[in-house]
């Protein structure tokens, strides 16, 4: 018996000594197959910003025309012609005595004037004037004659 357990402790020197080869070329691809893997790098974060909000542009602002202060149209002293070329044909014509009595109208006043006859250059001219259809207020009297004036220039 002690012959069997020398002989299998030969045959396990052998075998171990004949096993060290192989064991020192597998044991470096065991170290590298359990080692731990390099973790991977954390996800990069970056922030991008939203782009700007563009703000409306502000409409320019329109350049305040200062109100012009118009003269105020003077009717009376005027000849027929130049009343004409300035108001146009009155709606009515009405001869009274020795005047002749125009009458303009538009959608809210109306204007009449009478002429009479200027002996020295023989000719009618506006000597009165009477505007209806407003407060009786110069600023609406001229307001009612630039309207007259303006139809004129349509018509």
């Amino acid at each position: 018996m002690g012959s069997v357990t020398t002989m299998s402790r030969s045959c396990q020197r052998r075998g171990v000594a004949a096993l060290w080869p192989i064991v020192f070329l597998v044991l470096p691809l065991l170290g590298c197959a359990g080692a731990a893997k390099p973790k991977p790098a954390p996800p990069v974060v970056v922030a991008v910003a939203p782009p700007p909000v563009a703000k409306p542009k502000p409409k320019p602002k329109r350049a305040h025309k200062p109100r012009v202060a118009t003269a105020p149209v003077v009717l009376i002293g005027l000849s027929e012609a130049k009343t004409t070329s300035l108001l146009g044909v009155p709606d009515t014509q009405v001869n009274v005595g020795p005047s002749q009595i125009w009458t303009y109208r538009v959608v809210r006043c109306s204007l009449a004037l009478t002429f009479f006859l200027d002996v020295t250059d023989n000719e009618y001219d506006a000597l009165s004037q009477s505007i209806t259809g407003t407060d009786g207020s110069e600023k609406q009297a001229q307001h009612c004659i630039r309207q007259i004036i303006a139809h004129a220039k349509r018509s």
